[in-house]
């Protein structure tokens, strides 16, 4: 499902899910009464390894710079804590809503950080 801007977007997830979508800027956005997580992810964002022209979709965890932590922040509640996923995506001037997803597995790899040195990221493969 795709809508123009994030306003439409927001307006969909809180009519849908019941939750108020606020923050456009984060990867990850929980809502911890609802025990809800909405991933975020941008087209063309060299620093993350995010693949959506595959089979499942491959989501890069939060943390733009240095190691990536499974363990802590909003990547250990995303894993531990969140029942229910949903993911959308920014690409161009659209924003496309995939909806729930769900972790088939998480791989570690090494991939360029925002500051050009390599790191150790987490991507998850999800599916629908």
């Amino acid at each position: 499902m795709e809508f123009n801007t994030f306003e439409e977007l927001s307006n969909y997830v809180q009519n849908t899910l019941g939750v108020k979508l606020r923050c456009y800027i984060r990867g990850l956005n929980y809502f911890k009464k609802d025990k809800i997580m909405i991933l975020r992810s941008v087209d063309n964002t060299f620093y993350y390894k995010d693949d959506f022209t595959k089979e499942n979709i491959e989501y890069t965890l939060e943390g733009k710079s240095g190691n990536q932590d499974l363990n802590s922040g909003l990547n250990s509640t995303l894993l531990n804590e969140a029942e229910n996923m949903y993911l959308y995506r920014k690409s161009h001037k659209k924003y496309i809503w995939y909806g729930e997803v769900h972790i088939l597995n998480i791989n570690d790899c090494i991939h360029e950080g925002e500051d050009g040195i390599q790191r150790i990221i987490y991507v998850l493969t999800l599916f629908q």
